[in-house]
């Protein structure tokens, strides 16, 4: 298989992992939560990372898939850039910024 067809079909794995998030009533309303604080805050900052978004919103529910977190930047924003994450959790680990380019869904 040549790898344009490998990263397809992880790109296509990882897109419906993520669309799991969009069903269920938890991850749903999380994410609605999520992606309206994101918004606000690039309109607020210019840029947003999920550590900012964890600070206004807390951490997803105990029932939901942790990686809830990446479908919140999915559709309508442009990766800018990366920074080291404040969350000790992290252990500084670097996570991206984003800008809001537009209708996010």
């Amino acid at each position: 298989m040549s790898d344009l067809f490998a990263f397809a079909e992880v790109m296509e794995r990882r897109d419906a992992a993520l669309d799991l998030h969009e069903k269920t009533e938890t991850g749903a309303e999380y994410l609605a939560r999520a992606r309206a604080a994101a918004v606000h805050l690039a309109a607020k900052n210019g840029t947003v990372s999920v550590d900012d978004v964890r600070a206004v919103c807390g951490n997803p529910p105990p029932d939901a898939d942790p990686r809830i977190m990446g479908s919140i930047f999915r559709r309508g924003w442009r990766k800018v850039g990366y920074e080291n994450s404040l969350r000790g959790i992290n252990n500084g680990r670097p996570v991206a910024r984003f800008e809001y380019v537009g209708q996010a869904a």
